[in-house]
C-alpha cells in the first residue's frame, strides 16, 4: 500500500515539474515575442510611414504637373477675339497656378523658383519673367528645328516651333523630419505652342 502510494505521489511530482517546466517555457516564449515585436514594429512603422510619405509626394507631384498644364494652356491661347485677342498677362497665368494649388490644399508659400534648359538657343532669346516665383517663358523652343537636339543645347534649326512654357517648384516638407528626408522639391513645367 505504501508502495502504491508513493508510486502515485511520484507521478504527481512529477506532473506538477511537467506543468512548471511548460508554465516556464510559455514565459520564455512570451518573452521572445516581445522582444521580436520590439524590434520589428519600429522597422513596420519607418515602412507604413515611408509609403505615406512618398503617396502624399506623388499627389503633390502630380497636382503641380496639372497646375502647370492649366496654366500654360490658359496663357498660350487668347482671351477672347472681341477683346482682340490679346493673350493673358503672366499675373492671369499664374492665378490658374495658385487657383489649382489652393484648390488641392498646398501652400503658395512653398513654391520656389524653377528654370528648366531650354532645347536650343534662339535668336532672339525667349522673354521670360517671373511672378510669385512662377517663371513664365514666351517664344520657348519647343523642338529643335530640323537640327538634332543637344545637350548642353546648341543654336535651334531653321524650323524651330516656338510656344509657352510655365515652370516651377513646389517645396514638400515631410509631416515628420527624419534624417535627410526633411523635405524635397518637386518640379513642374509645360509647354505649349501658341494658339491662334
Amino acid at each position: 500500500m505504501t508502495r502504491g502510494m508513493s508510486m502515485v505521489a511520484t507521478e504527481q511530482t512529477a506532473g506538477l515539474g511537467a506543468c512548471c517546466r511548460v508554465a516556464v517555457r510559455r514565459k520564455g516564449q512570451r518573452g521572445a515575442q516581445i522582444l521580436e515585436a520590439a524590434l520589428v514594429l519600429p522597422i513596420l512603422f519607418f515602412v507604413i510611414f515611408g509609403i505615406i510619405w512618398m503617396g502624399l509626394a506623388f499627389n503633390i507631384s502630380s497636382t503641380i504637373h496639372r497646375a502647370a498644364r492649366d496654366a500654360v494652356r490658359a496663357g498660350a491661347s487668347s482671351t477672347c477675339a472681341l477683346c482682340g485677342n490679346v493673350p493673358p498677362t503672366n499675373a492671369q497665368v499664374v492665378t490658374y497656378v495658385n487657383d489649382a494649388l489652393e484648390a488641392a490644399h498646398l501652400q503658395l508659400t512653398q513654391i520656389v523658383p524653377y528654370s528648366p534648359p531650354f532645347a536650343c538657343s534662339t535668336a532672339p532669346p525667349p522673354s521670360c519673367s517671373t511672378v510669385s516665383n512662377v517663371q513664365i517663358c514666351r517664344d520657348v523652343p519647343l523642338n529643335c528645328g530640323e537640327l538634332a537636339c543637344q545637350s548642353p543645347p546648341a543654336a535651334c534649326g531653321v524650323s524651330a516651333q516656338l510656344g509657352m512654357r510655365v515652370s516651377f517648384s513646389y517645396q514638400f516638407n515631410a509631416p515628420v523630419p527624419i534624417g535627410g528626408f526633411r523635405s524635397i522639391t518637386l518640379n513642374a513645367s509645360a509647354e505649349s505652342p501658341g494658339e491662334n
